[in-house]
């Protein structure tokens, strides 16, 4: 199984990958995956709740 840093490579390689900004000699620059902490989730569930 691909590590997620080899799935987004591969992607981007591909010209698949959303996040990518443009090519450069050396990589890509790219928008990095937002990875919501389960605590703000719950928070914001409770909050919408009231």
């Amino acid at each position: 199984m691909p590590s997620l840093i080899e799935e987004r490579v591969t992607l981007a390689c591909r010209g698949d990958n959303t996040l990518v900004i443009t090519r450069l000699k050396p990589g890509w620059p790219v928008i990095g995956d937002v990875r919501p902490l389960p605590f703000v989730e719950r928070m914001r569930q409770y909050l919408a709740a009231r």
